[in-house]
């Protein structure tokens, strides 16, 4: 399953990426903190969201989770706090929730070139706040075979799978739609997230 997701969503791997490692453009501790803020607003209201979703594994929300580091301990070290934040999904099963962590689990697969490049750039700001980014370091392959046996179980029918597939696919067009039109002001409006059916 986890084969099969990352093959039919491999359209949107290449400007999910690309959000995620507009990282390597931070100059200063502002512009990192003000990255994490964004970061932040989708992140906490999706891992809200699986932690919530119906007959969702609790073990799944500790380990593959990880905003609660950011905001609790990068974002009070910069001096900052959650400004804005997605509406908060709603997920009708595991095979959806799992769709969405999956897309957000792609993105720890590029932090550790972040880390190392921002160590260079802002090594005081990294060093004092770099939790988020180094939380998976070392293991993030590892956490990614533990999610792919979490598909495998709950694609238990081809039509649950082909949930997942069409879950993944709304999970990176609601990411892509969050950094490409979330401005970073209080007055703005978080986008709708669309959901599958």
């Amino acid at each position: 399953m986890l084969t099969r997701i990352e093959e039919e969503t491999r359209q949107h791997h290449g400007v999910a990426d690309g959000h995620r490692l507009t990282l390597l453009e931070v100059k200063d501790e502002a512009s990192y903190a003000s990255a994490l803020v964004r970061i932040a607003g989708f992140e906490r209201s999706v891992e809200a969201a699986i932690a919530n979703a119906p007959d969702i594994d609790p073990e799944i929300a500790l380990s593959h989770t990880k905003s609660d580091r950011l905001i609790a301990q990068d974002l009070p070290t910069l001096g900052s706090e959650l400004s804005f934040v997605l509406p908060t999904p709603g997920f009708a099963d595991p095979a959806q929730a799992l769709a969405w962590l999956y897309m957000l689990h792609r993105n720890t697969l590029v932090h550790r070139l972040i880390v190392r490049q921002l160590a260079l750039r802002v090594p005081q700001t990294i060093a004092r706040a770099s939790a988020y980014l180094s939380m998976f370091e070392g293991i993030a392959g590892q956490r990614l075979g533990e999610l792919g046996q979490m598909l495998e179980v709950a694609a238990r029918s081809s039509a649950l799978a082909d949930r997942i597939v069409l879950s993944a696919h709304d999970a990176f067009r609601a990411q892509r739609q969050w950094y490409t039109n979330v401005s970073h002001t209080r007055r703005l409006t978080p986008p709708r997230v669309p959901l599958a059916a």
